[in-house]
C-alpha cells in the first residue's frame, strides 16, 4: 500500500509558496519589460498593453475586456478593459499567445542560455507545480493548462512560471475580494502594509482613486492618517495567510524537491529581473 504523503504544515505552505511566487514572477520579468511590451506588435497592429493583458487572458479566449478586467483585479480596469477590447479587434488569442510567448522566451534564452544548468530537472518539477491545486476559484490557471507543454525544456520552465504566477494572483484575489476590499483598496492597504514597490499595480490607479480608497479604509479603521493601523497589518497580514492556504497542495505536490526547485529558478530569477530592471531605466 502506498502511503499517502504527509500535508506540509502551514508555514512550510505561506514559506514555500511565497517564495516559488517570487522566484516564477523573476523568470518572466521580461515579459512585462520587454521592448514589445512597451512598444506594442508590430505585426499584430496592437499597443503593448494590448499584449500584456490580452496576453494574460488569452487562453480563456477572446474575453470581452470588461471581463477580461475583472480576472485581472486589483489592475485598474479602466486600464485594462480598453487594451483587452484593442488586442480581439485586431488578432486573435491563438495568432497573440504565439507570439508573445516566441518573443518573450528569445529574450529569456538570451539572457540565461539556451540550455542552463539543470534545465530539464527544473522543467520537470515545474510543470508538476504548475499542474498541481484545484481549480475551483482559478479559471485563468485552469485556461493556461489547457495549453498543455512543448518539446523545449526552455519554454515549459517559462510556461510552468506564468501559470504558477497566474495561479497565485488568483489566489490572492479569492482573499482580498472575500476580505471586503475592492481593487483600489488592497493596493493602497498592500503599499502602506509592505511599502511600494516600482511594478506595483497601484500605479494604475490615479491619486484621486487612492485617496478616495484610503478614506475607506480609515473609515474601517485600517488606516489612520497616512498610516496602517494594527487592524489594517492584522487584515492584510490575513489575506495573504488565506493566499498561501488555497497553494497548499502547489506545495504538497513539490514535496521535498521544492527547495531543489527553488534554487534552481533562483539565479535565472535573478538574471531575468536584473535584465528587466535594465530595459525599465533605458
Amino acid at each position: 500500500m502506498t502511503a499517502v504523503p504527509a500535508a506540509p504544515a502551514p508555514e512550510r505552505v505561506s514559506e514555500v509558496s511565497r517564495r516559488l511566487r517570487a522566484r516564477a514572477d523573476g523568470v518572466v520579468a521580461e515579459l512585462w519589460f520587454m521592448p514589445e511590451s512597451q512598444t506594442g506588435y508590430p505585426t499584430l497592429g496592437i499597443s503593448g498593453a494590448a499584449g500584456t493583458f490580452g496576453g494574460r487572458t488569452g487562453p480563456l479566449g477572446a474575453l470581452p475586456g470588461d471581463a477580461a478586467a475583472a480576472l485581472l483585479a486589483p489592475l485598474n480596469p479602466a486600464f485594462t478593459a480598453p487594451a483587452v477590447d484593442e488586442a480581439w479587434a485586431a488578432t486573435t488569442p491563438a495568432e497573440l499567445l504565439a507570439l508573445r510567448e516566441r518573443t518573450a522566451t528569445r529574450y529569456l534564452a538570451e539572457i540565461l542560455g539556451p540550455r542552463p544548468q539543470g534545465l530539464a530537472r527544473a522543467a520537470e518539477l515545474a510543470r508538476r507545480a504548475a499542474d498541481a491545486g484545484p481549480v475551483e476559484g482559478h479559471p485563468l490557471a485552469a485556461a493556461h493548462r489547457t495549453r498543455g507543454w512543448s518539446d523545449d525544456p526552455l519554454v515549459d520552465v517559462w510556461r510552468a512560471c506564468e501559470r504558477i504566477r497566474e495561479r497565485r494572483h488568483e489566489s490572492h484575489r479569492n482573499a482580498w475580494s472575500a476580505a471586503g476590499l475592492d481593487g483600489c483598496e488592497i493596493c493602497v492597504l498592500t503599499d502602506l502594509w509592505r511599502g511600494p514597490l516600482i511594478s506595483s499595480v497601484s500605479s494604475s490607479w490615479s491619486a484621486a482613486d487612492q485617496g478616495a480608497a484610503r478614506d475607506r479604509l480609515r473609515t474601517r479603521a485600517l488606516v489612520s492618517g497616512e498610516e496602517i493601523t494594527d487592524e489594517g497589518r492584522a487584515l492584510r497580514d490575513a489575506v495573504e495567510a488565506a493566499t498561501d492556504g488555497q497553494e497548499r497542495e502547489v506545495v504538497a505536490a513539490l514535496g521535498d524537491d521544492a527547495d531543489e526547485l527553488l534554487a534552481l529558478l533562483t539565479p535565472w530569477s535573478t538574471a531575468a529581473v536584473a535584465w528587466a530592471s535594465q530595459q525599465f531605466g533605458a
